[in-house]
């Protein structure tokens, strides 16, 4: 794990799997490359996963506003993720205790259609609670939220 670096967002968006591509589109109608780029940009907090050097995913949060205390979490990641999957889901709780110390609320949406996304978000804790359409295409999306106890 390491701060976003310039060139990590070219990087990742032609390797990113097929769920995130799509979800990234959907959401914003943009490519991968700018949704990531802009991600890392307006986000509080980004940060690049990486298996050796090669990064393999991208996460952040950004506050809410509207919203006193939360933070909408973000997460993509390419095929290679998986080969580290046991490494991941062990950093993966860690990581959102300490988001958590900083905004008591984690939430956003995901595409309906990116069921890993859905499992890995329940294991985590995290409550799905209604299915809207969102984005420029109106595609059902999920939100999520977990509270801090």
């Amino acid at each position: 794990m390491r701060a976003v670096e310039a060139g990590d967002a070219s990087f990742l968006a032609p390797r990113l799997r097929p769920e995130d591509r799509d979800e990234s589109y959907a959401a914003f109608g943009l490519p991968p490359e700018l949704t990531l780029t802009f991600g890392a940009r307006f986000s509080d907090v980004a940060f690049t996963m990486v298996a050796g050097e090669e990064p393999v995913g991208m996460f952040g949060v950004s506050g809410l506003p509207e919203v006193p205390h939360a933070g909408s979490v973000w997460l993509v990641a390419t095929p290679t993720l998986e080969r580290h999957a046991v490494t991941f889901l062990r950093g993966s709780r860690p990581w959102v205790d300490r988001l958590h110390r900083r905004w008591p609320v984690l939430m956003n949406r995901a595409d309906a259609r990116n069921t890993v996304h859905h499992r890995w978000l329940r294991w985590l804790g995290f409550t799905i609670y209604a299915q809207e359409p969102y984005g420029p295409f109106g595609l059902p999306f999920l939100s999520f939220a977990k509270v801090k106890h």
